[in-house]
Formats: C-alpha cells, sequence, structure tokens
C-alpha cells in the first residue's frame, strides 16, 4: 500500500515540476525576445562579416599578394645595400 501511495505523490510531484518548466521556458523564450529588441530569440552562432571566397578568388588574392610582399623585399634590400658602408665599399671595388 505504502509504494502505491508513494508512486502517486512522486507522479503528482513530476506533474507540477513539468509544468512549472512549461511555465519558465514560455517566461525566458518572452524575456530573450525583449531582450534581443526583435521578434525572434538571440542567436548563439557567429555571424561572419566576410562572404567565403571561391578557390578563383583565393588564387587571385595569393598572387597579387605574393607580387605585394616581394616588391617590398626588393625595396628593402635595396635601402639595405645602400644604407650599409661594407656594401657600399663592395659595389666601389
Amino acid at each position: 500500500m505504502k509504494a502505491q501511495g508513494l508512486d502517486e505523490l512522486l507522479r503528482q510531484a513530476l506533474t507540477e515540476l513539468e509544468g512549472e518548466r512549461d511555465r519558465l521556458v514560455g517566461q525566458i523564450a518572452t524575456i530573450t525576445t525583449v531582450l534581443n529588441g526583435s521578434g525572434r530569440p538571440h542567436s548563439t552562432q557567429r555571424v561572419s562579416g566576410r562572404r567565403p571566397m571561391s578557390k578563383a578568388n583565393r588564387l587571385s588574392v595569393s598572387r597579387r599578394m605574393k607580387a605585394y610582399w616581394s616588391a617590398r623585399r626588393k625595396v628593402k634590400a635595396q635601402r639595405t645595400r645602400k644604407a650599409t658602408p661594407r656594401a657600399a665599399r663592395k659595389a666601389a671595388a
């Protein structure tokens, strides 16, 4: 007899807790909507500002940047040779 009474008590408690959970989920959704300032709940996904690049676009950027850095290295090498006295002596000899 005690087991049936306990069973009934646990079922009643479970029903009440499930009802409270449903009420809380509804309130959380309402608060989230108000905080976001829109009609949809806050997304947990991170939105990237960049659009995906195609393979051809990546190749084009790669070639441009290789040329850019090659030119920068060339200019830096010319400045370095002019600036050092040893390089100037070697060039004069």
